[in-house]
């Protein structure tokens, strides 16, 4: 781990974090011309997400916030509060829904950000898991979001001990994921972001086991903060695919 500036205050989390969103910004790009994307459609929607990503992020951090507070710490929005991705996912999908329906409602015309919004979110459903994998080598990087001490592990130079690189086992999946909903939409279009949900909400739910780095406790007993956001994504995945699919059969 290198949990050290290199210039300008700026470390390895940093630099791989703004690489993942570079890369997801490149992918939405190639995707946005191979699926015939307006110029107009494209460029609104560059945009809304440049808003969604600070938006997502401020979000991310006030969830953290809100977790060290809750824990018994201060509600502090600063450099050392962290964030959560999920949180920042949340957030983020709020903004980029209501800039996109409201905003797209006058700038593309009565109609037509509704009857895009199946493309559109099939490409951020590749794009994310993209910038996400970068975001978790970051982590690894930076020794957040550690497992469990493990001897098999590798060394964390916070803690002192091996502990399971959980972030290094899902930035390797959240690349098999992109990889996966890239010929997952290119063949069904409108199941991406659902695809996501419920994909992502899965791997969460089982990666929470291998962490160690507590966010605190939930109205349900047995389930961290993450995991039951998490199931929250999988039944609302599984629900859209089931109502488009009734839809598609009327």
């Amino acid at each position: 781990m290198y949990p050290y500036s290199l210039i300008f205050d700026i470390g390895l989390y940093e630099l791989l974090a703004a690489g993942g969103i570079i890369c997801a910004m490149m992918m939405f790009r190639h995707l946005s011309l191979a699926r015939g994307l307006t110029v107009r459609l494209h460029n609104f929607i560059l945009a809304d997400t440049v808003a969604t990503v600070v938006g997502g992020y401020f979000s991310a951090v006030l969830f953290q916030a809100f977790y060290n507070w809750r824990d018994g710490g201060a509600f502090e929005i600063a450099k050392t509060t962290g964030a959560t991705f999920l949180g920042g996912l949340i957030g983020g999908f709020l903004i980029f829904v209501g800039i996109y329906f409201i905003g797209g409602h006058f700038y593309l015309g009565k109609g037509e950000a509704i009857k895009s919004f199946s493309l559109t979110s099939d490409i951020y459903a590749v794009c994310i898991p993209l910038a996400h994998g970068f975001g978790r080598l970051g982590c690894l990087m930076a020794g957040c979001c550690h497992g469990a001490p493990a001897e098999w592990g590798l060394y964390h130079v916070h803690l002192g001990m091996k502990v399971v690189p959980v972030q290094l086992f899902e930035a390797i999946f959240l690349f098999a994921l992109c990889a996966v909903l890239y010929f997952i939409t290119k063949k069904y279009r409108g199941v991406g972001f659902a695809s996501y949900m419920i994909l992502y909400g899965i791997w969460r739910v089982f990666a929470e086991l291998m962490r160690a780095d507590d966010r605190g406790a939930t109205v349900v007993d047995f389930l961290s903060p993450s995991q039951l956001v998490s199931v929250i994504l999988i039944i609302m995945g599984v629900a859209v695919l089931v109502v488009r699919r009734a839809r598609r059969q009327k």
